[in-house]
C-alpha cells in the first residue's frame, strides 16, 4: 500500500509488511494495559522534556517493579514567540517559562 508522505513531503511511502509489522507492535503497546498509571507521592518522578521547531513535550513516568510506567503526557506547538527567538543551540529548555 503506498499513499502520500504524513509529513508533507513530495514522496511517497510504501508499506511494507516489516512496516506493518512495528505499527501493529506500537498500536499494541499503546493500547495494552497498564496504558497509564496513578502517582505514588512518595517515590521519585521522571521528567524527560524534548523540544524542537515543531513541538514541544514531555513525558512524567515513575518507577514501579522496576519498569518506568507513564502518568501522563503533554506537548504542543511551538508558540509564535518561540518560533522566532534565535537561540544559538536551540535550547528551549532555557527559555523563561511563563507558568503553562
Amino acid at each position: 500500500m503506498a499513499g502520500p508522505d504524513p509529513f508533507g513531503s513530495n514522496h511517497t511511502v510504501t508499506w511494507t509488511e516489516k512496516r506493518r509489522k512495528r505499527r501493529d507492535t506500537l498500536i499494541h503497546r499503546l493500547t495494552t494495559p497498564p496504558v497509564m498509571t496513578f502517582p505514588g507521592f512518595t517515590k521519585p518522578f521522571v521528567l524527560p522534556t524534548g523540544a524542537s521547531q515543531q513541538g514541544l513535550g514531555a513525558v512524567l513516568y515513575q518507577e514501579y517493579d522496576g519498569k518506568l510506567r507513564v502518568l501522563g503526557y503533554a506537548s504542543r506547538a511551538p508558540t509564535l514567540t518561540l518560533k522566532t527567538i534565535k537561540c544559538k543551540q536551540e535550547n528551549y529548555s532555557s527559555l523563561p517559562s511563563n507558568g503553562r
